[in-house]
């Protein structure tokens, strides 16, 4: 791929996404934990699911080529058996903050000369009045020259991303963001797997999060906020070690 680039655009299939006449839509693009919400049971409307379905499918198809869709549509997902016209419209919400923030998925050749690393990135979302969290995941293939600033690498090369609610009870941000952590290096060993069969040597990889309390727990290998997951610490430090890894941090939002 040295000099070359692929670009896959669902441009024309984000532009179908809302119907003329639906403007006043349009401009309801920001999304509130509330839309996020399971429905209550009072709220469901099983005469909406068939259209509810519909419009979810539609974002699930658009997610193959936006990493930063993925969220929406694992969270929005949850409501498919329990429609209600307040899911239906944050689905709608996110149809039109997909069609306004689509962009090509761009695949560019490495640098002549430089070796390929797998840059992982983790994040978590945290519900207080549930103690939920949940995940965010994606993976980059770069030059290495492009580590001089891992803020501006935006999304090119992203070749994977997933996101996943965590069903375990946890007690705070920070306990997300080490357990998706955990879940971004057990994906870390089957790309670095693949590339190696690809490259034909192993690749360095490198984890990114902009949790500070979180690198603060790596470097001393102590829990101290939650004892409990002690041992959830201990073994992503030992992962670190297995994959020879780098954790970095970068500033929330980069």
């Amino acid at each position: 791929m040295v000099g070359s680039t692929m670009l896959w655009d669902q441009g024309q299939y984000a532009a179908s996404l809302i119907p003329e006449g639906e403007g006043e839509i349009k401009k309801a693009v920001k999304l509130t934990d509330k839309d996020l919400l399971v429905s209550a049971d009072e709220e469901i409307d099983m005469s909406l699911q068939e259209q509810y379905q519909e419009k979810v499918g539609k974002l699930g198809w658009l997610v193959k080529s936006q990493p930063h869709l993925s969220f929406l549509f694992s969270a929005l997902s949850k409501n498919n058996s329990r429609p209600s016209a307040r899911s239906l419209r944050a689905v709608d919400k996110a149809l039109a903050y997909a069609q306004q923030t689509h962009r090509a998925l761009e695949l560019k050749g490495l640098k002549e000369g430089e070796h390929p690393v797998l840059v992982g990135w983790v994040d978590a979302s945290y519900k207080l009045s549930e103690k939920t969290g949940r995940k965010g995941l994606e993976f980059q293939i770069v030059s290495q020259s492009a580590l001089k600033d891992l803020c501006a690498l935006g999304y090119v090369n992203t070749v994977a991303w997933r996101s996943k609610g965590k069903g375990r009870k946890l007690g705070s941000t920070t306990a997300a963001e080490l357990l998706a952590l955990r879940d971004g290096y057990k994906e870390a060993y089957r790309y670095r797997d693949l590339l190696k069969k690809l490259f034909g040597y192993e690749i360095p990889v490198i984890m990114v999060s902009d949790s500070q309390p979180l690198m603060f727990q790596l470097a001393s290998g102590q829990s101290m906020s939650e004892p409990r997951f002690q041992g959830e610490l201990d073994y992503t430090r030992e992962m670190t070690k297995e994959l020879n890894a780098n954790v970095k941090w970068v500033p929330t939002g980069s």
